[in-house]
């Protein structure tokens, strides 16, 4: 091997070890539910109707995890569920994508015991654990609604359809 394959095949490892420690974006590791011919609008209200029918989902108990914008530029709605099963808090962000795509984003987990440690789908949880927190919420949430979705695939993700 020359000097020349060994310094691209270098910055090539350098490269893909650093897309873990360097994620681009706001909530980069979410998971990603895609809701077709619905606006964020349709979706929000689905959800805060979701949240009246099955109580059992809500924080109301608990003032900071109100559902809201997360800022002034209304880019994020945040939404938060609870398994109160298991006692695991979920924090989700509504985003209109376009006009006839709005996703639901997985983005982390607590305990309801230890609001102080989230752990971050698709980074902070690994293998078996990762897979089964997705289909809790799959379960517990997205199975309870009226409309249909589908995950985002990696490819999307990164541009490629």
């Amino acid at each position: 091997m020359n000097n020349k394959s060994i310094f691209f095949l270098s910055i090539f490892s350098v490269a893909l070890y650093s897309c873990d420690l360097f994620s681009v974006g706001s909530y980069p590791y979410r998971e990603e539910y895609v809701f077709n011919e619905c606006s964020e609008k349709e979706l929000i209200a689905d959800l805060e109707n979701l949240k009246k029918e099955y109580p059992d989902l809500s924080l109301s108990r608990h003032p900071e995890f109100k559902d809201s914008y997360t800022d002034s530029r209304k880019l994020w709605y945040s939404f938060y569920f609870q398994n109160v099963n298991t006692g695991t808090i979920f924090k989700t962000i509504i985003q209109e994508k376009n006009k006839n795509e709005t996703i639901i984003g997985l983005v982390s987990i607590c305990d309801i015991q230890d609001l102080y440690n989230w752990k971050e789908v698709n980074h902070d949880l690994k293998g078996d654990s990762n897979r089964n927190v997705k289909l809790e919420f799959e379960n517990i949430v997205l199975s309870k609604l009226k409309r249909k979705y589908r995950k985002r695939t990696f490819w999307e993700n990164v541009g490629i359809k």
